[in-house]
Order: structure tokens, then sequence, then C-alpha cells
């Protein structure tokens, strides 16, 4: 398998705190990877550099042998998606949501239909009359469900997810776990959930 990402001895700062220093890590693709540690380590922090959100103090990121900068960052992130910690992101209704997404630029081309929509939502025990409701008024559970359909929906080369299951029971849980991992992408995950640990992952502890 070809290296998709690589992580080359990169380092972080913010004024007097470094939460990330000196990190490696080679990617492969199709590789599920997990990244794991205590709360303030760092583990937000590595994705928001993947993204070139923040800029890296030392070394480099490479995707597929290159390094990113900020004129190919954006050639990039339209290969990624990605579920963060933060679900407020929408005040109309799922529908809505959903078609936003899908209206930018970058995903235009991602075929979308009724029917896979309905298949991802029912898979994360969501009905179709979800479709229709407000999105500020489901519960933090539920928009996570639909930020993991969305994310799946999307069909991207790459997967970042911080903590896509802080907000689930053990059974949605594992559905989670089984969707992404059963698939053909490469995905990062960041999770302090235990339920991760328990399958083949890549594990990097980021002390």
């Amino acid at each position: 398998m070809q290296t998709i990402l690589n992580y080359n001895s990169i380092t972080v700062r913010f004024k007097d705190k470094t939460p990330v220093k000196d990190f490696s890590l080679n990617i492969k693709e199709a590789e599920k990877v997990l990244i794991y540690g205590p709360s303030g380590i760092g583990k937000s922090t590595l994705f928001n550099a993947t993204l070139g959100f923040i800029p890296i103090h030392k070394g480099k990121i490479l995707y597929k042998g290159e390094v990113l900068n900020s004129k190919n960052i954006w050639h990039f992130r339209k290969r990624i998606a990605y579920v963060g910690q933060y679900t407020e992101i929408f005040t109309g209704t799922v529908e809505k949501l959903i078609n936003y997404v899908f209206s930018f630029k970058v995903n235009r081309d991602t075929q979308l239909t009724d029917k896979k929509i309905f298949h991802w939502l029912n898979y994360f025990h969501l009905t179709n009359g979800i479709y229709k409701k407000a999105y500020p008024t489901l519960s933090r559970g539920e928009k996570q469900r639909i930020m993991l359909t969305i994310t799946l929906l999307l069909n991207k080369e790459i997967f970042l997810l911080d903590e896509p299951t802080s907000a689930l029971d053990k059974e949605l849980t594992e559905l989670t776990i089984e969707a992404f991992l059963k698939n053909s992408k490469t995905v990062l995950i960041i999770s302090h959930d235990e339920e991760w640990l328990k399958y083949n992952l890549k594990q990097v502890n980021l002390k």
C-alpha cells in the first residue's frame, strides 16, 4: 500500500505551549489509525495542523509524498471528510443541512440520493422523519449521528474523526466503528472511548 500521509517530526506551538512536539507517523492508504491520550495533549491540534488551520513550527506533513503548504492545502482538503467535536453548525432542517453541504463546489460531483441518505440515517437508528426536523432541536447524540451520516455520504479519500462517538451509547458506538473500519478509506480517529481499542487498529498514544 502507498503511503498517503506522513507526519515528519512536526512541532506545533502556541505562545508558551507546545501541544505537539516532534511527532512522526506514517499512514498508508486504507489504514485505520486510532490516536489517543489524555485531554489537552494535542490530539485535536494535530488534526487542525493537518488541515492547515494552524501553522506548523517545525517539521512537515506530506500527502502522497508532497509537502503540504499554503499553495496545495485546498487541493488536499477536498479529499478530506472531517467530523469535529462541535456540532452546533446549522439552523435549518436536516434536509437543508445535507443539501447545503453537497452544494459546495468540492462536493457537487458526489452522487447523493434519498436512498443513500435514508440508508445511513436508518443505520444510525434515526427515522426518516428526522430529515424534516430542525437541526438545532435535535439532541447532541442525534446531531452527532447526522454528522456521521454526512461524512459517510461524502465518501472522501480520508476521514478525520475527532471524538465521533462521545455522545453515543455502546450499541451506536459499535455501529459507528463498524461503518468506518469496514470501508476502503483511510481513517484517523481521535477518541477517549475504549471501544475503539477493542478493534484491530494502528494505535498511537500521543503522550
